[in-house]
């Protein structure tokens, strides 16, 4: 097993980048993308990849806490994504 140095992220786009490639080194699902950028209407979704199975959207977060009302509404956010719809 070989131990990672990962830097801590100065932002949130510094964090998604470092999601995005945990996703593609720890999981082995190489074509994870970025979903818009900051500032635009992301409606809950940060990365996505697509698989035999569909489109699957990642909501990157990089905060203290996390609470179940707080996973909740992201999770409603990303009911009305739609990759097609940039």
């Amino acid at each position: 097993m070989s131990l990672w140095k990962i830097p801590i992220p100065d932002d949130g786009k510094h964090f998604e980048d470092l999601c995005c490639e945990l996703w593609k080194r720890k999981l082995k699902i190489y074509n994870v993308k970025h979903y818009l950028s900051q500032g635009y209407p992301q409606k809950g979704v940060d990365l996505y990849y697509q698989s035999e199975k569909g489109i699957h959207a990642i909501q990157c977060k990089c905060v203290q806490k996390l609470s179940i009302k707080d996973i909740s509404e992201e999770i409603k956010l990303t009911k009305s994504f739609d990759i097609f719809d940039k």
